[in-house]
């Protein structure tokens, strides 16, 4: 259909509208004016082509794949925080993956697709250094859309390795931990650290109340169970930052699982947990003396060794952060989507440690405790008299 020329002219204003191009007014004027008498027929053409325009960016060919290759290997590592070799591995199993559950819908024209590997740098680059989604479009040369699409591909597609990286240890298994834990500082039967870690995130305007922890920030819990080698064995993400460790523990499913079906399904009477005070007292959970009461000096060398051994979650919770820093904000305000991105990070995590793909760091406190109001009366008599056993032990 041949379009009038003033129609034509303000078509061209409108799509050069971006480029801030002057147009006097002799040109401007009538072209609107043209548009404003149009017939609907002529306004129905016209929003159809609009909604068709696109812009050309400009793109430089060959930049990430030029780059990326140049990199030593230490420089790869504080980048991408993994080597080489570590992320071969993960491309190998995402590509895995991806082709099993989200097989890839047919293209007709349009730009090539970004590559599997390129979508896996650029996700890792999101994670490792918590830059925005228009930092990190900047660096690999793709549109903000490009990157958030990709991003989000590879989150669902790492999201599926979690029952096979993070997953409760079997009954070998737990006689190995139990024996790495002993070597800390003689703590006899644990096989997990317990602990909550606040994750501050951009919480969204009509749930701030919900989400502002004791320290006046924003941020989504994240509950955790490690080994002695700092791998998580457990983890229960989404509970908002107002709830303290022990309601986020009443309510997690390991606490669910173990009250419906039995302790020695998952520990077996030998085995335990250690935690901090915040926790109550089980026959399956260890915890210090209460040190608002005089206690005897059996007693305070139970309490120091167990928090000497307990420092495993700590450290793993450090190492966590220091690894993947968009854990130190995550600039989003979709709960659903920060609770991915932190699950993402503890399987990552994972990974590179059982692929010996170890990272140091100095410790972060920010997994404060949230003690307040939350000391209950030790009931399960069973779960005193182990702890009494254990320090009579040491």
């Amino acid at each position: 259909m041949s379009l009038p020329k003033r129609l034509k002219l303000a078509i061209g204003i409108i799509c050069d509208d971006i480029m801030e191009t002057t147009f006097p007014d002799n040109f401007l004027m009538p072209a609107i004016s043209h548009v404003i008498c149009a017939s609907r027929s002529t306004i129905t053409n016209f929003c159809v082509m609009a909604s068709c325009y696109r812009e050309n960016h400009i793109r430089i060919s060959g930049y990430c794949e030029e780059w990326l290759d140049k990199y030593l290997e230490h420089d790869f590592f504080s980048l991408f925080r993994m080597t080489r070799e570590t992320f071969a591995k993960l491309l190998n199993a995402v590509g895995h993956i991806r082709a099993a559950y989200f097989p890839i819908p047919q293209r007709f024209g349009g730009r090539n697709a970004i590559s599997l590997e390129k979508s896996l740098y650029i996700t890792l680059w999101y994670l490792a250094k918590g830059e925005t989604i228009v930092s990190v479009s900047n660096k690999f040369n793709v549109t903000i859309s490009s990157v958030y699409s990709v991003v989000t591909s590879c989150l669902n597609y790492i999201m599926k390795m979690m029952k096979n990286v993070i997953r409760w240890p079997d009954n070998d298994e737990r006689k190995l931990i139990e024996q790495e834990f002993r070597e800390i500082a003689g703590y006899p039967g644990v096989i997990g650290a317990i602990d909550g870690c606040h994750i501050a995130f951009k919480a969204p305007v009509d749930q701030h109340d919900s989400y502002q922890n004791r320290k006046f920030f924003h941020s989504i819990n994240l509950q955790a169970i490690c080994s002695a080698s700092k791998i998580f064995t457990n983890i229960f993400v989404g509970f908002p930052g107002s709830a303290n460790d022990a309601r986020v523990f009443k309510n997690c499913t390991l606490y669910k699982d173990i009250q419906q079906n039995g302790e020695a399904k998952f520990l077996g009477e030998e085995y335990h947990l250690i935690g901090d005070s915040a926790y109550i007292l089980l026959s399956w959970l260890m915890k210090p003396y209460d040190e608002a009461r005089r206690f005897c000096r059996k007693e305070r060398r139970h309490n120091f060794i167990l928090s000497q051994t307990r420092v495993a979650i700590e450290h793993a919770f450090s190492l966590l952060k220091e690894r993947w820093r968009i854990l130190k904000y995550i600039n989003v305000n979709s709960i659903e989507r920060a609770v991915i991105i932190i699950t993402v990070c503890c399987i990552l995590h994972n990974f590179c440690i059982i692929n010996e793909d170890l990272f140091e760091t100095e410790q972060d406190n920010t997994h404060f405790q949230n003690n307040e109001n939350y000391y209950e009366e030790d009931r399960q008599t069973a779960g005193k008299r182990k702890r009494d056993i254990i320090r009579d032990l040491l």
